[in-house]
């Protein structure tokens, strides 16, 4: 078998020391996380070595093949990222979104993870839609927390909530890959101009699976992340986990009774077959799953990952023991014949894919009585009780976090931001923000999330101070636009209206689609109108433009369609009022100042 090997520049090739072996220094090198040594090293040494006669031509390919190892499990590691814990897998998988959900008819009603809708009461943003006075104008909150509910931007978590941190991803491939997978440019590592480390076309996966199990492995994951090739690697998943054929036996007639002796006195003797290593390895099982899942088949992913956690190794039963962490005391046999985390979360994911919620969290509740102190598996449990909007429950989930892991970023965060929204405690938020600053975390999310605690909590200078600093760190202009709308609060706080209307201008010229700032600016017009004319209202073109505006940014704004409704009340046009109130009690039915205006609209029709 050819192992391609690497053009490497001798300045950034380390010197291998005397008297020691190249295939030991270069694994030296990849123990001590020195990944980018280690692949030149090893390249260097395939291509000088290369140079010798035949006499030691058996020793330099089991060199190599120590050096191929060494230099591809380095550049995964180079490339490895932590695609467990990922649940957006980028914008491909919503055009592939009614192909790869799986509808469960066994699924409960209210089980499944409702799409979000854009919620505007006081549990997702501050002011309750407050109005200026009674029967007026609703402005879109007293300021916003960015970066989701969690108060920071936690991968793969940036859709999960409106007015979050929303952009984009890389990718555009056609097949079910998502833009995570797209393959990166691999310029460093190739073996000439024009080529990859590994010519993947060429690869014999047979021979690899069945004489070289361990070199599989790491090819394997060289396939799915650094190639970014789910489909070859499902072949040789595949090939690996392929069943032998039967055993064949000799000196028996057939038709004879097994344990008979035969007519020759032979007894039966098995021939022996050479088994596939790995083929009963849950490891490849897994990767089986993953591979899958990265292609869309989700039912397969399902069924490999299920087998790789709870189908026991051939050859052993599947032998019941003691779960160390169960409720109440109580014992329970154990469910799980290969315990592992990762294959738990994305046993998971591919659950929360095909919306059945409720089996991954039943899975995750089986893993928490087999390892209670398993905090990934408690953080993915927290995660999916916040998206069914069981609040109480994952903000208990969080803090058991806190007592395992009590630096963890997220869990701080998301207590952070249920003690804000669902408590009402910004000076407890404050606090916890603060400790995220403590640990290094130094974003505009948690600066921005400081001045509205601060904003909350009355601290009005301090409030500008952060505000200030998070408009430093703001790499877009959609962060920026978001700062801008939360000084804009600040501004009315104090009770300067015109520096707040600039504020509001500033965050809807920066991002024109800001529904929020739009929103406001509509209700400073009107409110402005009125002043002059000193009435109950005033009509205002520009405000009905601006309305108009939010509402095309955002057609789901309950204020913006509670102000349209209220706008057409006042003007007399009380179908319009009607038809307007009704969209804003179907993206939020509980919002007050809308059930009031359709009681007053219902009683008019029925004396018209």
């Amino acid at each position: 078998m050819a192992f391609p090997v690497l053009e490497t520049s001798s300045s950034t090739v380390p010197e291998l020391p005397a008297g020691m072996d190249p295939g030991y220094y270069a694994f030296s090198l990849l123990r001590r996380r020195k990944l980018d040594e280690c692949v030149a090293f090893a390249s260097s040494q395939r291509v000088s070595d290369s140079d010798g006669g035949c006499a030691v031509q058996d020793d330099q390919k089991h060199l190599n093949e120590l050096l191929w190892y060494a230099q591809t499990k380095a550049m995964v590691l180079q490339h490895w990222f932590d695609d467990a814990s990922i649940e957006d897998d980028g914008v491909n998988n919503v055009l592939l979104e009614g192909e790869q959900t799986v509808v469960s008819s066994t699924q409960p009603h209210g089980g499944s993870i409702e799409p979000p809708r854009q919620l505007t009461s006081g549990k997702i943003k501050m002011g309750v839609c407050g109005t200026s006075r009674a029967g007026g104008l609703g402005t879109s909150g007293g300021g916003r927390q960015i970066s989701s509910r969690q108060g920071f931007a936690r991968t793969g978590s940036l859709n999960n909530r409106p007015g979050t941190l929303q952009g984009g991803r890389g990718g555009t491939s056609a097949r079910p890959t998502t833009g995570r997978f797209t393959r990166v440019s691999t310029a460093s590592l190739q073996l000439a101009p024009g080529g990859a480390h590994i010519q993947t076309q060429f690869l014999n996966l047979e021979d690899f699976a069945q004489k070289k199990p361990v070199l599989a492995k790491v090819l394997c994951d060289y396939l799915l992340y650094v190639e970014h090739q789910p489909k070859l690697a499902l072949g040789l998943c595949t090939a690996v986990l392929r069943p032998p054929p039967p055993t064949a036996s000799v000196g028996r007639p057939a038709g004879l009774p097994l344990g008979m002796p035969s007519p020759r006195g032979e007894h039966s003797v098995p021939v022996k077959n050479s088994l596939i290593p790995g083929a009963s390895d849950w490891w490849w099982k897994a990767r089986l799953g993953k591979a899958s899942y990265q292609l869309g088949l989700l039912r397969e992913a399902e069924k490999c990952f299920k087998d790789a956690l709870f189908e026991p190794s051939a050859g052993g039963a599947l032998v019941g023991r003691t779960a160390g962490c169960v409720p109440d005391g109580k014992s329970s046999t154990s469910l799980f014949a290969h315990y592992d985390t990762r294959t738990i979360m994305e046993l998971g994911k591919v659950y929360k894919k095909m919306n059945q919620s409720l089996s991954a969290l039943e899975l995750y509740t089986n893993a928490l009585n087999e390892n209670c102190i398993d905090y990934e598996i408690i953080l993915c449990c927290a995660r999916l009780h916040n998206e069914l909007n069981h609040q109480d429950e994952a903000y208990g989930l969080f803090r058991q976090v806190l007592c395992i892991d009590n630096n963890n970023v997220e869990a701080i965060a998301c207590i952070a931001a249920h003690l804000f929204y669902e408590k009402g405690h910004p000076d407890m938020s404050f606090n916890l923000y603060n400790r995220l600053l403590q640990m290094g975390v130094n974003t505009v999310e948690v600066w921005n999330n400081i001045g509205v605690s601060s904003l909350c909590a009355a601290q009005l200078e301090h409030a500008f101070k952060c505000f200030e600093r998070a408009m430093q760190c703001c790499p877009d202009d959609a962060q920026r636009s978001d700062v801008w709308y939360n000084i804009g609060h600040v501004y009315i706080s104090v009770g300067d209206l015109r520096s707040a209307e600039r504020a509001f201008r500033l965050a809807a010229a920066t991002d024109s689609s800001h529904a929020e700032a739009l929103n406001n600016l509509a209700v400073l017009a009107y409110e402005g109108e009125r002043k002059k004319k000193d009435a109950e209202f005033a009509s205002s073109e520009q405000g009905g433009y601006l309305l108009e505006s939010a509402l095309r940014a955002a057609p789901g704004l309950v204020e913006a369609l509670y102000n349209s409704a209220l706008v057409a009340y006042n003007m007399s046009e009380l179908e319009r009022a009607y038809l307007m109130v009704t969209r804003a009690l179907e993206e939020f039915p509980d919002h007050t100042e809308s059930v009031a205006l359709r009681s007053k609209l219902q009683k008019l029709f029925v004396t018209l």
